[in-house]
């Protein structure tokens, strides 16, 4: 079961869901550039995120899909928290090229760049934080929309990548530009689907959340 959550933990901090169903009414983007420079404004004055999430992990050989909750916290310029709280307690930091992983009473820290896969992951998360998606050569994107989102549908351009990741779909509001979900589809087909709620900017977060030494 460790081995599973680290697993799952990994696939989700590479912070992706090609459900039939919910390309159901998608419609390529109109205004791509348009869509860009919103984000960048937008990302600009983004000083801390604070939010919610539930995390729901599909495997086929399961009867039932795992669900888990917790809060989500981000500090500009690098630092990012993942804290599971139900059913179990877990939490990833990332911190200035360091990231530590407690499950429990147990610790495991290392640096970022030792880690060819920990470091796309980190790069990948703060990119799409800081609305920094969009021209990425590691990742061919296509853009899409509905009546409440713009989509940015990612598919892996390097053989490394390609042995994780099927597709990143990453859901930003029309009202807001924040990301609203992420959707992973694994090679398998399995995914897991991440939504963020109760969702504040700018606010005040205390500076040991994210840290690590």
């Amino acid at each position: 079961m460790r081995k599973m959550r680290i697993y799952t933990c990994i696939i989700i901090l590479f912070c992706t869901w090609s459900i039939q169903c919910l390309g159901q009414g998608w419609v390529a983007m109109k205004d791509t550039a348009g869509f860009a420079a919103r984000l960048s404004d937008m990302a600009k004055t983004t000083m801390t995120i604070q939010s919610e999430f539930v995390q729901i992990k599909h495997m086929d050989f399961l009867t039932e899909d795992l669900v888990t909750k917790g809060r989500f916290f981000f500090k500009k310029e690098n630092k990012i928290r993942w804290e599971y709280t139900h059913p179990y307690q877990y939490v990833i930091v990332m911190n200035e090229g360091k990231i530590l992983i407690k499950d429990g009473d147990k610790e495991n820290k290392f640096d970022i760049k030792s880690r060819i896969i920990f470091n796309r992951i980190n790069e990948m998360m703060l990119n799409t934080i800081q609305g920094k998606v969009l021209n990425r050569s590691d990742f061919n994107s296509a853009f899409f929309q509905t009546d409440k989102h713009f989509i940015v549908k990612m598919t892996p351009a390097t053989r490394k990548m390609q042995k994780y990741v099927k597709t990143i779909e990453i859901y930003f509001g029309k009202s807001d530009y924040h990301v609203s979900m992420i959707v992973i589809t694994e090679l398998s087909g399995d995914f897991t689907k991440i939504s963020f709620i109760n969702r504040l900017s700018n606010v005040t977060i205390d500076e040991e959340k994210f840290r690590i030494n």
